[in-house]
């Protein structure tokens, strides 16, 4: 599969799809789009996700 890219209305800056769904916001689980692997990713303080968050961690693409 390839990483499919788009425009955002900022300045054209390319973003990619996010391939986890966010199963529960309170502890942080998360699930692959692709391949079913879940994962907890950390919250920063003010509820934001780490950088890499929201990548798999078997490197799935959609």
């Amino acid at each position: 599969m390839q990483n499919i890219a788009f425009e955002t209305s900022k300045g054209g800056e390319k973003m990619t799809k996010k391939v986890m769904a966010l199963l529960d916001a309170a502890t942080g689980r998360m699930k692959c789009k692709v391949c079913g692997k879940e994962h907890f990713a950390s919250v920063r303080s003010g509820g934001h996700y780490y950088k890499g968050s929201w990548q798999c961690v078997n490197g799935c693409k959609i």
